[in-house]
């Protein structure tokens, strides 16, 4: 059976350092967000046209993308020690391979501290930018702090809640898996079971020009 690849940590160490969003690399390469995301928490395997795709919109060998853990690790490690705030580290690729050989659980806590710190970097980024937009408001810091907590929740799970996603497949094979079954009976289901009502957006008819 072929190995599947995964490379979740290598990708968004490459992409931070671009200083990239998810959302930008993902209309680069022209994929969803919510996919990308998914690769990048290790939830999707790497096909080898996204590897290609990759490749090129990063600028990077495809080589970094190894199925080899050993040798994807030390190529995450290299990109990360290229973050200016750690960059006067003189670690050579022999110490680095050392460490993905014989401390591969080091190495890792290194690539989600560093991660971490990019998250919390962007969080009071976006902070001090709410601070002077709004003169100084603290109601406008906490605001915006709430958003960040929510983001940073969904991108730790990768967009994907189980529970929601299995309640969702129930509910489409209890109405027959039929889209338009769905479309009419899911606002009807969402009102009786939580009290919310949907409202529909009035469909545009097709001009037609004679």
């Amino acid at each position: 059976m072929k190995r599947k690849l995964f490379a979740g940590d290598m990708i968004r160490v490459l992409r931070e350092a671009r200083g990239w969003t998810q959302l930008e690399l993902a209309k680069r390469m022209g994929v969803s967000s919510s996919y990308l995301s998914q690769i990048e928490a290790n939830q999707r395997s790497l096909s080898g046209t996204i590897v290609v795709e990759l490749a090129r919109v990063l600028r990077v060998s495809v080589a970094v993308f190894s199925d080899d853990d050993s040798d994807r690790l030390v190529a995450t490690l290299r990109e990360l020690l290229g973050d200016p705030v750690i960059a006067n580290a003189d670690v050579t690729l022999r110490e680095l391979k050392a460490v993905s050989l014989h401390a591969p659980r080091v190495a890792r806590a290194l690539v989600d501290l560093h991660a971490l710190y990019k998250r919390l970097e962007e969080k009071y980024r976006n902070l001090d930018e709410a601070l002077q937009a709004a003169g100084g408001s603290a109601g406008t810091a906490v605001q915006q702090s709430s958003f960040d907590e929510v983001r940073d929740f969904f991108h730790f799970i990768g967009n994907y809640v189980d529970g929601l996603d299995h309640a969702a497949e129930d509910l489409a094979a209890k109405w027959g898996g039929r889209p338009e079954k769905v479309e009419t009976q899911l606002p009807h289901h969402i009102e009786s079971r939580y009290g919310i009502s949907v409202i529909r957006e009035a469909r545009r008819q097709p001009v037609r020009i004679s």
